[in-house]
């Protein structure tokens, strides 16, 4: 072959090479690349002519690279040099190099190969076996080979011990025995169906015993390898997926915390797609458009929105699906009246990096709107409020300098307010100067807390108690003038002395009627101690019950809260239980600005005094008593007594003049008879009337069991009832038993049943209610209702109760009835209330304590 093939071939087989063929000159500078190099780096030749070839090598590689071609001039050659290359889109090329010096060219020839594949495939290989053996020794899997009944051959995996367990603990026990029994029978029938053909069978979500005691989550596959001569085991590979389950668990929960606040939000919430359309949407969204669910899903929100408003909701809704929130406030007219105010939220849902739609929450805030723009126009009347507040105030900026001053501050002191504008406060009040004053201007503006303090100045005489509020334009100051308030104060302590010493219980409360101090006069009256009373009202400690309603509060405080003093009596309760009437003399204390801060109360004991007035009160209500008897007596000879004896009388003058044998004789002895019998009746009426007011005070009272009296009375009155097809229904408590006379107490019932049976419609049916029990506030209530004739409750009046008073004259009576009924509940010291209605019926109600 000549030279000139050899040359041919040589240029062929360069440029026909799968490796990179170059020539590198002693500056490292290539002079000569082949076309492969386009295929692995990605370079054109003429690309790489010229430049160093650490333009394509790493940076950390450039002084190996230098050092290797110092060995090469030196030894010859090199082989099997691992490079990583830069490829010209930036990736990293693994090649293989081999390079020789040529001092007769004075220049390098170097071989490139590209091993890139091979260095993947070496890599993916050893990460496998490193991934195989870290998942052997760390894995999340437990691989166990059991037998045919469940029992542990063989256990691996790191996880194993996660449960507290050795390999050792678990070989030779059963499966069955670390299962929970709600999982034993799904296990057994995967078993089961292993062992009946199948190659493998996967098993969900069975719990696992760990060594302390408690259960994991794992799920697994089982493969039968009996068959397999190598393996004869079935294995298990388990996974442990507690997590799994609790984060679903957890999950299930808050999707229905989510769904509960969607439902149950005050406000209205609704979700809109991408394209805008309405795909969920709470009640309360519901009632605001007054449409159900089947009307606004589907459809876009400006459907149901005033056009002015639609441009404004769909710019936002496209800001929001670009994955910004946005807020903002926008009068809805939605058809009423009033224009309501929303504060509308939209905002993104992402969901693995795409906006799938928009939330929009519509809370009204037209009360707000409306409070913002009252404030705003309060704003203005403020710096009038400022000018005229009755208090001095100023603000100083940072450098001491006064930024306002009201005129109340600037009279005080004696300037105008444009003298003290922009003036320094130590300068032009040189006697502030190392004053409590001073001081504490100075803290609140360092530490930016206020300040509230008192201070005294001798040289004024004059007293103030100072609120400094710093901000970051300096301080606001108020000043009170308490002169006059801490003169009181003295007076009030020298009260105190005087009230420590006199025999009248005293006692001071705040506003809230909480005791601050009481004198020994307190305590000797009521036996608690200072001590004992601090924190507690009056009437908590004394338990007021007689004498002061919750009317004659009222009148008490708001006389107390305008500073005029009250006056008062009460029935109260010493600290053994013993009871006491005082006289109560409640003195206001108001500060400087009116408000009450303060209550001097002075008690005197009139409990002597009240029980002589109590019994002068007997004793009236004795004689008023006495005297309506008087009068009902006097009614009776007057009239019931004086018109049988005068017929009696006049009868007697005409047998004395008529024949025996003629009939005059018979008439008028037999109405002289009749007389006789009617002055008998009154006579007897009469006894009876005297000897319930003569005995009502000492008749004892027995225990007597309600049932039994009034059934008494019913049996009396059975045979009448019957005749009438009248109807008794009884609702009496069990057991109810009070401290009364029991023939009253059957007079009581026989008399008002009786008179039920007498004044019984016509038209109806006579239906009786006898219902008895026991009231906390009333004591025993029996309570007789019919629907009988009833009668004018305005037309009777007073005279219901009254002797010989009849209000149905078709019906036979002598009108004492209802009398005795009274006086009988009244000499047992009881009340008696009636209600009655024309046609309708009466009902009686008595009150035995």
């Amino acid at each position: 072959m000549t030279p000139e093939q050899q040359l041919r071939l040589l240029d062929k087989i360069t440029k026909h090479s799968l490796d990179i063929i170059c020539s590198i000159d002693r500056d490292l500078c290539f002079t000569y690349v082949s076309d492969a190099c386009r295929d692995i780096l990605g370079y054109e030749s003429k690309e790489l002519i010229g430049r160093k070839i650490t333009d394509i090598l790493l940076p950390q590689d450039f002084l190996s690279v230098e050092q290797i071609a110092r060995e090469l001039i030196g030894s010859g050659k090199k082989n099997n040099i691992p490079k990583v290359n830069i490829h010209k889109e930036g990736h990293h090329v693994h090649m293989l190099w081999s390079g020789v010096w040529s001092d007769e060219d004075q220049m390098y020839v170097c071989v490139g190969r590209d091993i890139t594949e091979e260095v993947l495939t070496r890599q993916k290989l050893q990460q496998k076996e490193e991934l195989h053996q870290a998942l052997m020794e760390h894995g999340a899997n437990v691989t166990k080979m059991v037998d045919e009944e469940g029992k542990f051959l063989y256990t691996s995996g790191s996880a194993l011990y996660e449960f507290g367990y050795s390999p050792e603990q678990l070989v030779g026990k059963s499966a069955f025995s670390l299962i929970h029994p709600n999982d034993v029978s799904k296990v057994q029938t995967s078993l089961s169906e292993l062992l009946t053909g199948k190659d493998h069978v996967t098993i969900s979500e069975f719990q696992f015993k760990a060594a302390d005691g408690s259960y994991r989550w794992l799920e697994g596959v089982l493969s039968n390898q009996l068959h397999n001569p190598s393996v004869k085991a079935i294995i298990t590979t388990t996974r442990d997926i507690t997590e799994r389950i609790e984060t679903r668990q957890r999950l299930q929960e808050s999707e229905q915390r989510y769904k509960s606040l969607f439902e149950n939000h005050a406000d209205a919430i609704l979700f809109q797609n991408r394209e805008g359309l309405i795909i969920d949407a709470n009640p309360i969204t519901l009632t605001l458009l007054k449409l159900t669910e089947q009307e606004i899903l589907g459809r876009p929100l400006s459907d149901f929105l005033p056009d002015e408003t639609i441009p404004i909701c769909n710019l936002t809704l496209q800001q929001a699906l670009r994955g910004k929130a946005v807020r903002y406030e926008l009068p809805i007219p939605f058809g009423g009246k009033d224009v309501p105010y929303f504060d509308v939220i939209k905002i993104p849902v992402n969901v693995d990096g795409e906006i799938i739609g928009v939330y929009s929450i519509l809370r009204d805030v037209t009360k707000t709107y409306n409070s913002n723009r009252i404030i705003e126009q309060q704003a203005y009347k403020l710096d009038n409020i400022l000018e005229s507040i009755t208090d001095a105030f100023i603000t100083l900026d940072k450098d001491w300098r006064f930024s306002y001053v009201n005129t109340v501050f600037a009279n005080q002191e004696g300037y105008t307010q444009d003298e003290l504008m922009g003036k320094n406060i130590w300068e032009t009040f040189p006697s502030m100067i190392s004053t409590d004053f001073q001081r504490n201007c100075k803290e609140a503006l360092e530490s930016g807390q206020a300040r509230h303090f008192e201070e005294s100045y001798h040289h004024t005489g004059k007293a103030f108690r100072y609120s400094v509020y710093p901000s970051g334009e300096g301080l606001s100051i108020y000043f009170t003038d308490i002169t006059e308030a801490l003169q009181t104060k003295e007076e009030l302590e020298k009260l105190s002395l005087v009230a420590s010493r006199t025999t009248n219980s005293v006692i001071i409360t705040d506003r809230e009627r909480k005791v601050e101090w009481v004198n020994d006069g307190f305590t000797r009256l009521t036996g608690y101690t200072l001590d004992e009373a601090l924190g507690h009202t009056p009437n908590e400690l004394l338990q007021y019950t007689d004498g002061l309603d919750e009317e004659a509060n009222k009148v008490i405080n708001a006389k107390l809260l305008k500073g005029t003093p009250a006056s008062f009596e009460v029935l109260s309760h010493k600290k053994n239980g013993e009871k006491v009437w005082v006289s109560v003399e409640a003195t206001p204390i108001h500060d400087e600005s009116g408000n009450l801060v303060r209550i001097i109360s002075i008690q005197t004991d009139i409990t002597a005094l009240k029980k002589s007035e109590l019994s002068l009160a007997r004793l009236t209500e004795d004689l008023y008593r006495q005297n309506s008897d008087l009068q009902q007596f006097t009614y009776i000879v007057s009239h019931n007594l004086r018109s049988p004896i005068a017929n009696a009388l006049g009868l007697s003058t005409i047998l004395q003049k008529a024949d025996r044998s003629s009939a005059t004789y018979d008439t008028a002895l037999k109405n002289l008879q009749e007389s006789a019998l009617k002055l008998d009746t009154v006579v007897r009426d009469v006894n009876t009337i005297l000897s319930i007011r003569d005995n009502k005070h000492t008749q004892p009272k027995e225990l007597v069991e309600i049932t039994e009296v009034c059934q008494q009375a019913f049996l009396n009155l059975q045979e009448s009832l019957e005749h009438c097809d009248g109807k008794v229904t009884f609702d009496i408590q069990e057991g109810l038993s009070v401290k009364a006379n029991k023939a009253y107490l059957h007079s009581i019932f026989y008399n008002l049943m009786s008179n039920a049976i007498k004044y019984r419609s016509s038209e109806r049916a006579l239906n009786l209610q006898v219902k008895c029990y026991t009231c906390p506030e009333k004591g025993a209530v029996i309570t007789i209702s019919d629907n009988g004739l009833g009668f004018d409750m305005e037309k009777v009046g007073n005279d219901l109760f009254k002797l010989y008073k009849r209000f149905h004259p078709d019906k036979k009576g002598r009108g004492i009835g209802l009398y005795l009924v009274k006086t009988h509940v009244e000499a047992m010291e009881g009340r008696i209330e009636v209600s009655s209605q024309v046609d309708v019926g009466t009902s009686f109600s008595i009150y035995l304590s």
